[in-house]
C-alpha cells in the first residue's frame, strides 16, 4: 500500500496509480570531511544530516483528487490550492501575490508505503494484527517539488518528486520506520492522525 495525506486532510491511496518498480527513496545521507591539521593528521568535520528525496511515476489521465475516481491524480496536491470537486475539474498554479497562496504551494504531507501479508489492506497507515508481517515506511512534512509530464513512451506518465528534511524544527525524526514478524499481540499499530503538530 501506498498512502499520502495532506496534514489535517483526507488521506489517499496511490497503489492504483503508481508504478512501484519506479520508486526511487536517496538521501538522508550523514556525511562529512576530514579536515587537514597543521600535525598533518585530520580531524572529522560532520555534517548536518540531509534531505530526503522521494521520486516515482504515476500514470493517469485526469486532475480529480478523490481516491477511487477513475481520472484521480495529485495535481491538485502539487498546485496546493482548494481543492476542486465540481465537474468539470479544474487545477493550475496559484496565486504568489499574496502570503495566504505562498503558504498553500507549501502543504505538508505525510507518505507512507506498507508491505504486509494481510492482503485486505486497504491503507498503508492501517494497524497490522498478528501474527501477520508487516513493515512500514513513512515520511511526514514531505513537500511535492515536482509533477513532470512525458508521453515519451507512447504513455501518458507523470513523474513526481517529494522533498523531506530529516528533523522537524523541534529536532525530532520525520522518517519512522516500523516492522512486525508477527510474534508480538499487538501487531503492528495503526499511525496516528497527521497534523501540522503530530508526526505519527
Amino acid at each position: 500500500m501506498f498512502t499520502l495525506e495532506p496534514a489535517s486532510g483526507t488521506a489517499v491511496q496511490l497503489a492504483g496509480i503508481v508504478d512501484m518498480t519506479t520508486l526511487n527513496i536517496t538521501g538522508g545521507e550523514k556525511d562529512g570531511e576530514g579536515i587537514a591539521m597543521g600535525s598533518g593528521g585530520r580531524a572529522w568535520k560532520q555534517g548536518f544530516q540531509g534531505d530526503y528525496t522521494i521520486e516515482f511515476d504515476s500514470y493517469t489521465v485526469g486532475v480529480h483528487a478523490t481516491g477511487g475516481n477513475s481520472m484521480f491524480s495529485i495535481a491538485q496536491f502539487f498546485d496546493g490550492q482548494a481543492l476542486d470537486t465540481t465537474e468539470p475539474i479544474k487545477t493550475g498554479n496559484g496565486d504568489f501575490t499574496t502570503s495566504k497562496n505562498m503558504m498553500s504551494k507549501y502543504i505538508r504531507y505525510r507518505i507512507t508505503f506498507l508491505q504486509t501479508e494481510k492482503t485486505a489492506a486497504a491503507s498503508a497507515v492501517e494497524a497490522i494484527a498478528s501474527p501477520l508481517w508487516a513493515y512500514r515506511l513513512s515520511f511526514a512534512n514531505a513537500r511535492i517539488t515536482k509533477y513532470n509530464y512525458s508521453f515519451a513512451d507512447g504513455v501518458w506518465k507523470i513523474s513526481v518528486a517529494l522533498k523531506v528534511p530529516a528533523f522537524k524544527k523541534d529536532a525530532t525524526s520525520n522518517r519512522q520506520e516500523e516492522s512486525s514478524d508477527g510474534s508480538d499481540a499487538g501487531g503492528l499499530s495503526a499511525l496516528g492522525a497527521y497534523t501540522n503538530a503530530n508526526n505519527w
